[in-house]
């Protein structure tokens, strides 16, 4: 018997990677998406070597026919979308929203109905709400002017971004509601990090995504200060990469067609931490990067009001029992970005 194909976008990508690597220990077959520039170093790596898994070649997911890219496939999770600081906000919007919309319409062409994409927690709070007494829940729905996104200042890339995630996500919950057919789940962690995937290729230093806050632990002048812009972050909540994947896998294995929209956004979270914490465990157990960490004597604490964020839904429907702490995360993470040092 055939096993299930399902195509994920963004194959190269930190989140890409580990969605891939869980289809197929879970005995799915996997198409994944690369643009041009990935598709030869991809080849290369070893995950090419798995006879269930095989690429196709995706100029631009927004504007490119994906008949070929969708033939075949039961089930479709896209991952790719731009990165913070990746475009001005018209440009951040249309790759956004385009490659969304450009997805669902292609998988209705192709009589594809279960479709899982990963959207952000930012499509569920503000960023003032991180550092209050309160609980962030899956229910809520931030409301964006997209005239208010295209004027921010260019060097705002963060709200840039999050005005992207929003505004692609609505594109998707209203291509829906016109094509009721379509089962779609929206995944929304807080800020992903963990370890690299080393069956794919290795990544460029410059292209670590939230995994650079770690590697700024392990590289500097010795004796330095924790940078401002960690020791106290702008979102200390986090989600381990490997139950993002998890959680997209979970969400393509549950009949959620009949559900209302509020209960097919699944909000995933570890919990919260601050880099201070982070420095003096490494210090604790793994002393020797001592020398190679900032000083944190300094640094302070996180403030005692850190919202709380409610997980029950994924928790529930996702059947995911537990998320990884941050300290399993920490330690992970480093130990990856030490292998890729001694290459």
């Amino acid at each position: 018997m055939a096993k299930s194909l399902v195509l994920v976008t963004g194959a190269s990508g930190f989140v890409g990677t580990h969605v891939i690597t869980l289809l197929l220990k879970e005995g799915y077959a996997v198409r994944g998406t690369a643009r041009p520039g990935r598709i030869d170093s991809l080849k290369a790596a070893p995950i090419s070597q798995h006879p269930d898994f095989s690429l196709v070649q995706v100029e631009d997911i927004a504007e490119s026919d994906l008949t070929e890219a969708m033939a075949g496939v039961s089930a479709v999770i896209h991952v790719a979308s731009p990165l913070a600081g990746q475009g001005d906000a018209a440009k951040m919007i249309k790759a956004a929203r385009g490659g969304v919309l450009n997805i669902l319409r292609s998988a209705l062409n192709a009589g594809i109905s279960k479709v899982v994409i990963t959207s952000s927690s930012v499509t569920m709070m503000g960023f003032d709400e991180v550092y209050k007494n309160g609980t962030i829940i899956s229910q809520a729905f931030r409301d964006l002017d997209e005239e208010d996104v295209l004027n921010t200042d260019p060097s705002d890339f963060i709200n840039i971004y999050s005005g992207s995630k929003i505004l692609a996500e609505k594109a998707a919950w209203d291509f829906v509601q016109a094509n009721p057919s379509i089962d779609l789940a929206t995944i929304h962690p807080f800020t992903i990090v963990g370890p690299v995937n080393d069956q794919f290729p290795d990544p460029d230093p410059t292209r670590l995504g939230a995994n650079i806050m770690i590697h700024l632990l392990l590289n500097g002048e010795p004796g330095r200060p924790l940078p401002e812009w960690l020791a106290k972050p702008l979102v200390p909540h986090f989600c381990d990469v490997r139950d993002v994947a998890k959680a997209h896998v979970r969400a393509l294995q549950v009949d959620t067609l009949s559900r209302n929209v509020s209960d097919k956004r699944y909000l995933v979270c570890g919990g919260h931490f601050s880099w201070k914490q982070a420095v003096s465990y490494l210090e604790q157990t793994m002393p020797q990067l001592k020398e190679r960490l900032p000083d944190v004597t300094d640094a302070p604490d996180l403030p005692q009001e850190v919202a709380s964020i409610d997980v029950s839904l994924a928790r529930d429907s996702l059947q995911l029992d537990g998320f990884i702490g941050w300290e399993q995360m920490l330690v992970d993470t480093v130990e990856s970005l030490l292998v890729l040092e001694n290459k």
